[in-house]
């Protein structure tokens, strides 16, 4: 089966993520794409974020017109394009049921998403959904193999099964090379779920799936090589791996280059990873960018611009940033 695009949006701006989206469905159904997968993260409670805006984005007229169907998932959305093969056959679910039953694998995908989102019938059905993506999976398809591994892994209205879980993962990082299975492989050899634990194959997965740009992979395999617990300690790896994921918008990322800054005493280069991930909205990085601006570490000191800071911090519950503002505002 072919791969499909996956697209993280969620440590953009509101501005960049809608921008990407667009770019993204544009270019890719002029190539004749079938669907993109767009990882937006899963803050409903926060009306400023990715997920929360991301419906509204997709009405957007210089895409509605290409976007067949929508489909939420836990943090994530998956976007069905229109093609010229009988696009409106997909809209009436009695032919998209029947599409599914002769072992039509996007139809058996987009069910099955159906029943998972709570869009068929109005109610979700995760037991439903485990049958028809197990459907789509068992052809090769990568989503699917994805998401039955993710619903085994979690549990939720199905029976968890780590060990199943394992060998969809398997499959999908076997038959499509996918970096996010890779990932997961490598968690599961580094926890001990679903397989005996075994670090050596975790760190090979996991460095698999970082060589492909896995941010996530990239900040854990040089969390492991920066500790130096489990393997030999090699700092200047552990470096290089946390800035690529850095330069990818990971929040996690950017604080540690900006923590390895301060200890170098580089106040300077700390300010800029801080910045990064403080625009981003991570309550740490703005209370540590709060903290420079008060102590003129990096930058010229400017007290309104430190408020500013542990402000927007403590709106989002940090601590340290919520006395500080309460101290200064009474």
């Amino acid at each position: 089966m072919p791969l499909f695009p996956t697209v993280d949006l969620q440590n953009l701006s509101l501005k960049s993520a809608k921008s990407l989206l667009i770019k993204t469905i544009q270019e890719n159904y002029s190539n004749e794409s079938t669907r993109i997968k767009f990882i937006t993260g899963d803050d409903d409670s926060d009306q400023e974020s990715v997920h929360s805006n991301f419906p509204t984005w997709v009405t957007d007229p210089a895409i509605k017109s290409y976007i067949k169907s929508c489909i939420r998932q836990d943090g994530a959305y998956m976007i069905f394009l229109k093609t010229s093969d009988d696009e409106e056959a997909f809209n009436n679910i009695n032919v998209l049921q029947q599409k599914a039953v002769d072992n039509d694998v996007d139809a058996q995908l987009m069910l099955g998403m159906m029943y998972l989102d709570g869009s068929k019938d109005d109610e979700k059905d995760a037991r439903a959904a485990l049958k028809w993506l197990k459907k789509s999976a068992e052809q090769g398809d990568v989503n699917a193999q994805i998401m039955v591994a993710n619903l085994l892994q979690e549990g939720k209205g199905v029976h968890k099964n780590d060990t199943e879980a394992f060998k969809w993962y398997i499959q999908a990082a076997s038959e499509n090379d996918d970096p996010d299975a890779q990932y997961n492989i490598g968690l599961m050899y580094l926890e001990g779920n679903g397989v005996t634990r075994d670090v050596e194959e975790a760190y090979r997965w996991l460095k698999k799936s970082a060589t492909k740009g896995h941010s996530e992979a990239q900040l854990t395999v040089g969390n492991l090589l920066y500790e130096g617990k489990i393997f030999e300690q090699d700092v200047n790896t552990a470096i290089k791996l946390f800035r690529m994921a850095a330069k990818q918008n990971n929040v996690h990322a950017q604080l540690i280059m900006g923590e390895v800054y301060i200890k170098e005493q580089n106040d300077k280069k700390a300010l800029k990873w801080i910045r990064m991930a403080a625009e981003l909205d991570s309550p740490d990085a703005q209370y540590m960018l709060g903290q420079m601006y008060a102590k003129g570490k990096g930058v010229r000191q400017d007290f309104m611009e430190a408020i500013k800071w542990f402000q927007r911090s403590a709106e989002q519950g940090h601590y340290e940033a919520g006395i500080i503002t309460q101290a200064l505002t009474n």
